[in-house]
């Protein structure tokens, strides 16, 4: 069994992260026959990094591919806890939250028939494995081989406004396309990521404060805008 360990890249990769890279690589090729490395440089937008990350993947014979942002760092023992839930779907995304307002899980459920439509709720768990609808690809275990036998091209593809829709994020619209192809997404709430917001990471431990003082900075702003608008 190889894996391609994906970090799209785009200037350097932060140095308070790449310890937490070489470790999951080491923790990985201890469990599969080779790791491959597979690092796009500079190819933006991020759904044309994405595509050529499983172009080389896929050259590379690999089975797995796990894609890891270079901002993300995962947890020792990661790719391991992945694993073992690997034989009920066909990708599953460590636990971590977006590093701005308002700090929430990247994990989100759909339910339909509410007002007419879909609707998407961020949702997030603090343990066990959960079936998820779309997740971010910042740290994300996709079996290469399913994808390759049951997806059309493109795999990743980032629809603007532009297009006559709803902005669709590349990592969204690939969780829409394995749904469609039958695949299943999970959530690993064992695997809690760290997320670089620079020069800190966002994680549990600091997402409520910073929430907080978002909020409070919002409020400051409002008041000093009203204030100016009544001195003038």
């Amino acid at each position: 069994m190889k894996l391609a360990y994906a970090v799209p890249l785009v200037g350097d990769c932060p140095g308070q992260v790449l310890k937490y890279h070489l470790r999951a690589v080491a923790d990985a090729s201890r469990l599969v026959e080779e790791v491959k490395m597979v690092v796009p440089i500079g190819v933006c937008p991020w759904d044309r990094a994405r595509e050529v990350a499983v172009g080389n993947a896929l050259e590379l014979g690999c089975d797995w591919l796990w894609f890891v942002d270079a901002d993300t760092a995962v947890p020792p023992g990661a790719f391991e806890l992945l694993m073992e839930s690997m034989d009920k779907a066909q990708v599953i995304s460590g636990h971590y939250v977006r590093r701005g307002w308002p700090y929430t899980s990247v994990w989100s459920k759909h339910v339909d028939g509410v007002k007419g439509g879909r609707v998407y709720f961020q949702t997030t768990a603090a343990e066990g494995v959960h079936e998820i609808t779309t997740t971010g690809m910042g740290c994300a275990l996709i079996n290469l081989r399913w994808c390759q036998q049951n997806l059309k091209e493109p795999w990743f593809y980032y629809k603007s406004a532009l297009d006559g829709d709803q902005a669709v994020m590349e990592d969204l619209y690939f969780c829409g396309k394995v749904r469609e192809a039958g695949g299943k997404i999970l959530g690993d709430a064992r695997v809690r990521c760290r997320h670089l917001m620079a020069p800190e990471f966002v994680d549990d431990d600091n997402m409520l404060e910073l929430r907080k003082k978002n909020v409070e900075d919002r409020n400051a702003a409002y008041t000093a805008e009203l204030i100016a608008k009544e001195q003038a």
